[in-house]
């Protein structure tokens, strides 16, 4: 939440301010808000500096101003509309800015498609690490992508790339001629025997985003 710089506006002295990249978890009917609260935490925990020791001699005066401390999670969801500002249960005449999710073991009841993580205001000033959300793990297989792209292709790759089997899509089923129907099929092509002369065909453009680049 953002203090208001106009007041005469809105009879709210704060606004919600949203921040981060969005989070998509998946829960049941039988989830608790207890599980969502648990899985959240899950995806949002690396960007929280860690609790200090609780036997630790040497006082901080932040941290002891800090009241997320007491508390299991340092934030409270809140079921609100697609745009993250405006309640998602409430009517709109009630100025809600989103009801807040119990955290409890009974099971989610609410119809909402979308939750605000609303971070305590000294939690998100001491703990919050914004560098943390631009931090990622590559894959290995980004690497080898990224080296297969900018090789050179053998002749051998080509042939072994129009040899690869192909499943047919629902609209490109083949006619059985023993079942009568279309089914869904795989074509493969192979070259059973090779002619006196090869000719291959390469080819030199590839379509990306509905235009014609050479390659």
């Amino acid at each position: 939440m953002m203090p208001q710089e106009f007041y005469f506006l809105s009879s709210e002295k704060y606004s919600p301010s949203l921040f981060g990249l969005p989070l998509a978890v998946s829960y049941t009917s039988s989830t608790t808000c207890q599980d969502l609260y648990r899985v959240v935490w899950e995806q949002v925990a690396r960007l929280v500096s860690p609790l200090p020791p609780q036997d630790q001699q040497h006082t901080n005066h932040a941290q002891d101003c800090d009241d997320s401390l007491g508390y299991e999670y340092p934030f409270v969801l809140k079921a609100v509309c697609s745009g993250g500002t405006w309640c998602a249960i409430c009517p709109w005449h009630r100025m809600c800015r989103g009801c807040a999710l119990p955290c409890t073991s009974t099971p989610i009841n609410s119809t909402a498609s979308f939750y605000a993580i609303d971070w305590d205001p000294t939690a998100l000033h001491l703990r919050y690490l914004a560098a943390a959300e631009r931090a990622w793990i590559e894959h290995s297989s980004v690497a080898a992508s990224r080296k297969a792209a900018t090789e050179p292709i053998t002749l051998a790759k080509c042939l072994e790339a129009f040899t690869q089997q192909e499943e047919l899509g629902e609209d490109e089923k083949y006619y059985c001629a023993a079942c009568k129907s279309h089914q869904l099929a795989i074509k493969k092509l192979q070259i059973w025997r090779l002619p006196p002369v090869l000719i291959i065909h390469l080819k030199r453009f590839q379509c990306v985003n509905s235009r014609w680049i050479k390659s």
